[in-house]
């Protein structure tokens, strides 16, 4: 099956790393973000949350262009997240929207424990193994539905998030689900960690120096690798066909190690 984002014509790319922590008052903390325009690299740049008026605001103040302007770019945004649940569970992106946006766990909106309890609320008892997505798998990447290790717990990012992307839909597209080219951006899921070894043969992500750019923090720099991976394979990768199942469970931007059924 392919998903073709040929039509798009993306002309700006961002690159947006997860975090799940959340401040003592509870609400979410920022996010890193990086952005390539024009073969230009703004590095070191956060945001509260991942919404139009955010989005529209850091390219106006970083771009330096009016909000007119703004709107004629097509953004492709790479996120840090899952963007979507096995398939055996049978619920779909849409789905996911509606039950995040106003979840909490034990009156908390955000973190570890309220993550934890939201993905696993999909899982039958009857189940004596956790399902994996089928990206997942290939790409030997970590599940959602783990507490742990707490250091590289894409749950807690990814809830953060998709509730992020709940609130309003209306101005952005998720590849591979839903493609329709009259939405402003594409949102896809990315993985710095593949990045990071593809693209520059780092076993891991650099520390704050690599590549001639002095990031603020690792998370900086994974946002980085996410807005570069998005430029760099913006072409390429609408060669390849993805599996009918990435329709349903998403895909990871420019995975393509997969045996086509």
């Amino acid at each position: 099956m392919k998903r073709s984002i040929d039509n798009m014509n993306f002309n700006v790319f961002i690159g947006i790393d997860q975090t799940g922590a959340a401040t003592k008052s509870g609400q979410p903390k920022m996010l890193p973000v990086a952005i390539i325009y024009k073969k230009k690299h703004f590095v070191n740049l956060n945001i509260q949350s991942i919404t139009e008026s955010e989005i529209e605001k850091i390219l106006i103040d970083q771009l330096n262009l009016s909000k007119l302007k703004i709107k004629n770019l097509k953004p492709l945004i790479l996120v840090d997240s899952v963007l979507g649940l096995p398939a055996d569970l049978k619920v779909e992106l849409k789905s996911i929207f509606k039950e995040i946006e106003f979840y909490q766990y034990n009156e908390k909106k955000y973190g570890a424990q309220t993550a934890y309890s939201f993905f696993n609320k999909f899982i039958s008892k009857n189940m004596s193994t956790k399902p994996r997505r089928h990206v997942e798998v290939l790409a030997k990447a970590n599940s959602v539905f783990n507490l742990t290790p707490y250091q590289r717990n894409i749950g807690c990012g990814s809830y953060r998030i998709l509730k992020d992307l709940s609130q309003n839909q209306k101005w952005f597209q998720i590849w591979p689900h839903y493609l329709k080219s009259s939405k402003w951006a594409t949102i896809a899921e990315g993985y710095p960690t593949y990045y990071w070894k593809t693209l520059f043969n780092f076993n891991s992500r650099p520390n704050k120096n690599h590549l001639n750019i002095n990031f603020k923090t690792a998370d900086h720099a994974d946002a980085y690798i996410l807005a570069f991976a998005a430029y760099t394979l913006r072409n390429a990768y609408n060669k390849i066909s993805l599996p009918h199942v990435s329709q349903t469970e998403g895909w990871i931007y420019g995975f393509n190690k997969f045996k086509s059924n």
